[in-house]
């Protein structure tokens, strides 16, 4: 068995260091709730197109609303996100768990997942499609991208401080 050099033992100590101040620096931080008209707002602000897709959720009893952003090129949507404001802590708690566990089974990717103090998001990214959900308190942001619109659905995300 060879022995690891003493440098490689440093950097590793380092990425071990760096790995655990990342997750306990998050542990105190904590996201702004908005709401869906700044969701629409900072939407429409990027030129996407919003829709109020509340009526498709109707048999969710817990969804106050869904406001959906995105960019449709003639009749086909492109990429979008929606933005859902649910009844409570609780129930947007479920639905961030249910969407994470969805985008735990597809296969491939990078994964990120950050624990604040009034939030929760989860990331998944590979060569074919961006995944990302985020929980504030009583909201969610759903992202299910091609790739190639990643950083498009990234601004709105951005753009709302989830």
């Amino acid at each position: 068995m060879k022995k690891i050099s003493s440098m490689l033992k440093i950097c590793l100590c380092i990425v071990i260091a760096a790995a655990i101040a990342v997750s306990f620096a998050a542990c105190g931080l904590s996201k702004e709730v908005t709401t869906a008209d700044a969701f629409k707002t900072a939407a429409e602000g990027l030129g996407l197109t919003v829709e109020d897709t509340t009526g498709q959720y109707g048999d969710y009893g817990f969804l106050k609303s869904c406001t959906t952003a995105g960019s449709i090129s003639g009749d086909t949507v492109e990429w979008s996100v929606d933005f859902m404001e649910l009844d409570s802590v609780a129930d947007a708690q479920s639905s961030f768990t249910m969407n994470k566990s969805t985008f735990e089974s597809a296969s491939g990717g990078m994964t990120t997942e950050i624990n604040g103090t009034n939030y929760e998001s989860y990331s998944k990214g590979g060569s074919e499609e961006y995944m990302y959900v985020c929980r504030v308190e009583s909201t969610l942001i759903y992202v299910r991208v091609p790739a190639e619109y990643k950083d498009a659905a990234k601004s709105l995300v951005d753009a709302i401080g989830y």
